[in-house]
């Protein structure tokens, strides 16, 4: 699991200097480790499920943070009419 993160931040490093947002090697990562490709046991896995969903919950925070609420309500006025 170690190994697993230091891939994944050392991913996110790599992105970020191509101007991409870390979290896209963040998600590369957990795609090539995950169990699409079994390089990580599955038991393993289930075992980190609480780990999983407290990830994905900051993830959610973190990108609701970057919104810009004003200009949401200018885009959505016309759309309500």
């Amino acid at each position: 699991v170690a190994l697993a993160l230091l891939l994944a931040f050392v991913a996110g490093d790599l992105v970020e200097r191509l101007g991409v947002p870390a979290i896209t090697g963040y998600v590369a990562t957990g795609i090539l480790l995950g169990p699409i490709t079994g390089v990580l046991d599955g038991a393993l896995l289930w075992d980190l499920e609480l780990f999983e969903r407290t990830a994905l919950g900051l993830l959610v925070f973190c990108a609701g943070l970057q919104l810009d609420l004003r200009g949401g309500t200018r885009l959505a006025r016309p759309a309500i009419g």
